[in-house]
């Protein structure tokens, strides 16, 4: 089951995390734990009800999930990409541990606190802090990887954090290039502390990605997918010319083909975003 996906955002945020805790002086985080077990569909509800999606002008962006399980698409995948201001957006995305229906809730509520948290103006690095800490305190014995970027749509500069997750790669018309890789997992440690890196993504394509994706079995010989052959595929179809909603689903569909006597066992998901502002209209 493919489940394809696109920009969404929310305006209308305010620093209060309704339903899953507070923001006190100076950007410290006050969990209500209690709560997350309580209204999920609701605050589920509440996120795609003040989202909008990011101007087509601005950015083209493609998300694809592959689910494990053919009859319910919920997993431990979760990917979210929202405007922040009029010329710059969220890059969110992860996988917790683990394979089962309950995740999918879980999700939803990082994906809301993370959004919370952005529009309360906190760094990448920061923000990553708080998400440890609501999966350490209130999701026991949960771990995720996770992927945080704030990104200029005008300059291309994105500022990223990684808590162990699988490292994206920029494909430019020159080659290739693999982003940082530092962080532990969310909710490992009690007191976290997370880097933030930048780099410019200006005139390329961003591709970030989980790792049922890389980790996908093709054959009996329990010959992985892979970085390399992802890597290869995407950038043939990207040298083509395809839109990056093409992309993802020609990169899928190989997928798909490699692995079609070894089904997945684990959800993968895809995220794919360039920036379309041309180079002789950035600010300089």
């Amino acid at each position: 089951m493919y489940s394809i996906g696109g920009s969404r955002a929310d305006h209308n945020a305010s620093p209060t995390l309704d339903g899953v805790g507070n923001l006190t002086e100076g950007g410290r985080m006050s969990l209500n734990t209690g709560e997350l077990n309580g209204d999920i569909d609701g605050l589920f509800d509440k996120l795609l009800g003040q989202s909008t999606e990011v101007p087509d002008a601005l950015a083209e962006v493609a998300t694809v999930t592959l689910c494990a399980d053919q009859d319910v698409c919920l997993g431990g995948d979760f990917v979210d990409t929202f405007p922040i201001s009029d010329t710059s957006m969220a890059l969110f995305m992860g996988d917790f541990v683990g394979h089962d229906s309950s995740l999918a809730r879980k999700a939803v509520v990082l994906k809301f606190l993370v959004r919370r948290l952005v529009s309360a103006g906190l760094s990448v690095s920061e923000i990553m802090e708080r998400a440890s800490a609501l999966v350490g305190n209130a999701m026991p014995d949960q771990y995720a990887s996770a992927f945080l970027g704030r990104l200029d749509l005008i300059d291309g500069r994105l500022e990223y954090s990684s808590a162990g997750h699988e490292p994206g790669v920029i494909f430019r018309p020159n080659g290739t290039e693999s982003l940082e890789i530092s962080g532990m997992l969310l909710g490992v440690l009690s007191n976290p502390k997370y880097e933030s890196h930048v780099v410019n993504i200006a005139g390329a394509t961003l591709a970030l990605y989980t790792d049922g994706l890389t980790e996908a079995v093709v054959n009996q010989d329990r010959t992985r997918y892979g970085t390399e052959r992802l890597t290869s595929v995407l950038n043939s179809r990207l040298m083509a010319g395809h839109s990056l909603s093409e992309v993802a689903s020609m990169t899928f569909a190989d997928i798909a083909d490699a692995c079609v006597k070894e089904p997945l066992s684990d959800d993968a998901t895809l995220l794919l975003i360039r920036p379309l502002v041309p180079l002789n209209l950035r600010m300089e």
